[in-house]
């Protein structure tokens, strides 16, 4: 079966954990613990794994691009795609400084999420045309 892969903002301290317990298990290269951001065909970053997700049909094809991804934003402010509060500092956080000592780009396997994701706009686009449908039968005289 094939897999879709997405990448992932984590913070190198999660890496960290999740690479002592991928020594111990024969996983393959991606990434199973907590991340922070997902990152998004427009280059913004969002909490969530939707459509808009920038996805990848192989893991190579993700390492590649976030190994160019980090290289070329590194320093750099990212948006996010929706804002939040910051527990710490109780302020209004609309973009993030991508700094590489602290956080990394790194895939994940997307496929099981993804899948519904396609399966819910696939119900979503069949409901909207049957009401459509239906609408214009009933104009009929």
């Amino acid at each position: 079966m094939a897999k879709i892969y997405a990448l992932a903002f984590v913070s190198i301290s999660e890496m960290r954990d999740s690479k002592i317990d991928s020594l111990f298990s024969e996983e393959p290269e991606t990434f199973s613990g907590k991340w922070e951001f997902i990152w998004q065909n427009n280059s913004n970053l969002s909490k969530i794994i939707d459509f808009k997700s920038k996805t990848y049909k192989t893991l190579g094809g993700a390492i590649r691009s976030a190994n160019l991804l980090t290289k070329n934003n590194s320093g750099r402010r990212l948006r996010l795609r929706n804002g939040y509060v910051d527990p710490k500092t109780r302020l209004w956080v609309n973009q993030i400084i991508f700094d590489t000592s602290t956080h990394k780009l790194v895939p994940i396997e997307v496929t099981e999420t993804w899948n519904k994701t396609i399966d819910n706009l696939i119900i979503n686009k069949k409901e909207t045309y049957e009401r459509e449908v239906a609408k214009l039968l009933s104009k009929k005289v």
